[in-house]
């Protein structure tokens, strides 16, 4: 199976089980993104862009607490095909 094929099981599975981001989204760090990435658009810094996502839910050093088995393993994919 090609990794599109592997990816494709992960559809529609939950991430997390629960849980809150360990930071909150502050106009800030919306800007500084913005300015580190060039992202000039209007839209911002009243709402976060949609690609800074992943910076929200991060669990930095410490890692996740509410992670679900099946981000546990999309990942694990992913890490394995480089």
């Amino acid at each position: 199976m090609n990794i599109e094929g592997e990816l494709k099981v992960f559809e529609g599975r939950a991430a997390a089980v629960a849980g809150v981001g360990k930071d909150v989204v502050n106009e800030a760090m919306i800007r500084h993104w913005c300015e580190a990435m060039g992202d000039g658009h209007p839209a911002y810094p009243g709402i976060a862009p949609p690609t800074m996502l992943q910076a929200w839910t991060m669990g930095g050093l410490s890692g996740h607490t509410a992670r679900s088995q099946a981000q546990d393993e999309l990942f694990a994919l992913l890490d394995g095909a480089g």
